[in-house]
């Protein structure tokens, strides 16, 4: 592998820089930005500048307009402590026209052309929108889940109104509602991927002989079950299976038998229900059954029998076979609504006018496809004569052949970023596209200076990485070990390392100590992770209150996989009195604090139920106890006075609008100061308000009255699993606390 130098790298051409984090990305693309200036004359607004997220746009334009203002002082000066513009210096380049064009850039530093890959391709769509054929007010929206849901819903009901009421409720059994399928579209439909298996046909060819045995089953179970029982609570059945003989507590009471065939005897009271369809089956069913019986005997005794079990062991076999039926038939329901999902959304953005980003890159991608557009291919190419993508390992293909079709014409053009991420599919990258673009580029080098970490720290994962000849399993996707700068100062600041903490520790967690064989050796999931938890908060304990060279609270961060091992990690901190924040990008809407919001909206609007306001005072937002609610002659009068104020809230939300009103009831019932008082207030708090923000935009955009801003709360949790970024959790005060992260969120 080539190291990368950017002073020396080739100007030219396609080239990817492979860069891991810490090893100087940032500072090699705005230095091959200031070079591409300086060396190749391309005026700053010629070079187009992409990344993924708006943020990063924003950090990569002070970073590059830092960059021109730090040459601008180099080359009238003389010199630099800048690696890069020390090295133009050196070069001598003619000093007044190297002003001159470090002049101009700045001067147009607003002309910059630094986009995310959708904001290019809607300033490119938006230039050219005769050829593209796109219309003027078509809306473009972030927020794709009310017309993924209203598809969903469509789907549902056409799919499952005719269907047999026995697969209707098995699909309720296994999504439960159309969300789901919302859930599906919106997290794992990625256009142009063909989603297999394609099942045009699943017949339930077993449904109708088992409608005939669940009858005739639903027939006799009343007046068998005695006999049923009977047979089963003989000493000659397994006492594992079902149950010993013996008394269950004290001489007399029920044995373990009894309160086996109890339990399964009252599971088949509800399957035989009339109301019932019988499937699925439920789990105890092969209790029943003749092969379950014969199997649970014991060695030398008979099997009880009895004609009801082989109507239970022929329903339990043609119950299999349904059940595969309805396994297949439930992937050709799946298989559908992929296949339909894009020409009916397509419809009704059309219908609406509006547009989602990924429709963006679609566009985009169509028209440079398309030899009839080559007028617009050759206009954009004119426009940008270099081309910077960063954090291209973030890219999927119909991004890729977006700039291989655009700029790959010998034109500068640099893909900076690191494969490892690539694996995980961070962001919707596709690890084969970053493998296609690394065969496709003229050439590759990797920066392999750390600058950022411990020297410690880079030695142990080299070493750890460095002895697996694929690491990351993927063939094209290897592992460089990185060089330290052999520097404790990194581009966050003074990151010198305590002498008494190793830079890298593999932590083992202990077999439970009355482990006696290999079945017990480990625990079970979630009493590991609280172990694994507890051990870590100990450890930040430790760390935060040692009397010598302590660390402080915002210096840690806790690294996790879930959104549920977050909240434990926090709540364990909270509990140590440590101070915490967890980032997140669970939905707000999802939080308990938003169930309490509908109460209480609920209540205001309609401040005479006394079911919804009581209801609402019950809440943590509002603050009462059962003591409060209960009408002793002490507390008539506070509730009364509590009916009246919801009346005049609701008089002034409609007056007022919804956050004078909301405000003054937060005063009023002491909101802020009673939460605060909580190990979680300020999370809490924080929800609060944010869902006070999200109510009245939606209110005032839709003009909605009480009750209707009611509604849209409600709807509002139901598609809570497809979230957007602005219901995100926001983060309470980060100031002297720890920072709890899940994997993709640090991403």
């Amino acid at each position: 592998m080539e190291k990368c130098n950017p002073i020396d790298t080739p100007l030219s051409g396609t080239t990817l820089i492979e860069a891991g984090a810490g090893t100087g990305k940032t500072y090699t693309l705005t230095g091959l930005f200031i070079r591409l200036i300086l060396e190749e004359g391309i005026p700053a607004d010629r070079i187009l500048v992409v990344t993924f997220t708006t943020a990063a746009t924003e950090e990569l334009k002070q970073r590059i307009r830092q960059k021109l203002l730090g040459a601008q002082q180099a080359f009238l000066t003389g010199n630099s402590d800048d690696a890069i513009l020390q090295a133009l210096l050196d070069k001598k380049l003619d000093n007044q026209l190297a002003l001159k064009k470090i002049h101009d850039a700045i001067v147009d530093f607003d002309k910059t052309a630094v986009f995310t890959i959708h904001g290019f391709c809607h300033r490119v769509l938006c230039d050219h929108v005769f050829e593209t054929g796109g219309l003027f007010d078509t809306e473009l929206t972030s927020d794709q889940s009310t017309i993924i849901g209203e598809f969903a819903e469509d789907f549902w009901r056409t799919e499952l109104s005719s269907a047999p009421r026995e697969f209707v409720q098995y699909v309720l059994s296994k999504l439960g509602h159309p969300d789901h399928l919302a859930g599906l579209l919106s997290r794992h439909f990625i256009p142009g991927i063909r989603v297999l298996p394609q099942i045009m046909d699943a017949p339930l060819s077993s449904l109708g002989e088992f409608r005939k045995l669940f009858k005739e089953l639903q027939a006799k179970w009343p007046d068998q079950r005695a006999a049923v029982l009977e047979r089963l609570s003989t000493d000659d059945l397994k006492a594992n299976i079902y149950g010993n003989t013996e008394p269950s507590q004290y001489p007399g009471s029920p044995t373990h038998r009894d309160i086996k065939l109890k339990s399964i005897a009252d599971q088949m009271d509800r399957y035989t229900h009339r109301n019932s369809i019988g499937f699925p089956i439920f789990d105890g069913f092969n209790y029943f059954a003749t092969v379950k019986i014969r199997s649970s005997t014991k060695k030398g005794k008979q099997p009880p029998l009895h004609p009801f079990y082989d109507i239970c062991e022929r329903l339990a076999q043609i119950g299999d076979h349904l059940q595969s039926q309805m396994d297949h038939r439930l992937l050709m329901l799946k298989s559908a609504l992929f296949s339909r999902y894009p020409g009916a959304i397509a419809q009704k953005k059309q219908k609406s006018n509006v547009m989602f980003f990924d429709d963006l890159l679609l566009s985009l991608h169509r028209v440079v496809s398309s030899e009839k557009h080559r007028q617009l291919t050759d206009s954009v190419r004119n426009t940008y004569h270099a081309v910077l993508v960063d954090e291209f390992q973030d890219t999927d293909t119909v991004q890729y052949d977006i700039f291989k079709r655009l700029f790959s014409d010998r034109r500068a053009l640099f893909f900076i970023g690191d494969p490892k991420q690539a694996i995980y599919g961070f962001r919707g990258a596709d690890v084969f596209t970053y493998i296609k673009a690394s065969h496709d580029a003229e050439r590759k080098c990797t920066l392999l200076t750390n600058w950022r970490s411990n020297p410690g720290l880079i030695t142990a994962v080299n070493t750890i990485f460095s002895n697996n000849n694929r690491p990351f399993v993927i063939d094209g996707i290897s592992f460089e070990p990185a060089d330290s700068a052999r520097t404790e100062i990194g581009e966050t600041g003074d990151t010198e390392q305590p002498a008494d903490i190793t830079p890298l520790t593999l932590w083992f967690l202990d077999s439970p100590p009355e482990s006696s064989s290999k079945r017990q050796f480990l625990h079970n999931k979630v009493e590991a992770t609280r172990k694994i938890a507890e051990a870590v908060v100990a450890e930040v304990g430790r760390l935060v209150g040692k009397t010598q060279s302590p660390i402080r609270p915002e210096q840690i961060a806790i690294l996790v996989r879930t959104n549920a091992q977050a909240h434990l990690m926090k709540n364990l901190l909270t509990q140590y009195r440590i101070p915490a924040v967890q980032y997140s990008f669970e939905n707000v809407f999802s939080t308990p604090d938003a169930l309490e919001m509908a109460y209480v909206l609920a209540a205001l609007a309609e401040p005479l139920n006394d079911r919804l306001v009581k209801r609402a005072l019950a809440t943590g937002l509002m603050g009462f106890n059962a003591e409060d609610l209960f009408e002793t002659p002490s507390s008539i009068r506070s509730l009364e006075s509590w009916y009246l104020k919801f009346k005049q809230c609701l008089s002034d939300w409609e007056h007022r609008g919804f956050i004078p009103m909301f405000r003054s009831l937060l005063v009023d019932a002491t909101v802020r100061d009673r939460l605060l008082s909580l190990p979680d207030g300020e999370r809490r708090i924080t929800n609060i308000l944010h869902l006070a923000e999200l109510i009245d935009q939606a209110a005032r955009e839709y003009d909605l009255g009480a009750g209707g801003t009611v509604k849209w709360l409600e709807e509002q949790r139901r598609q809570a699993l497809i979230s957007s970024d602005s219901s995100v959790l926001r983060l309470e005060s980060d100031d002297s606390a720890v920072k709890i992260v899940t994997i993709h969120k640090s991403k």
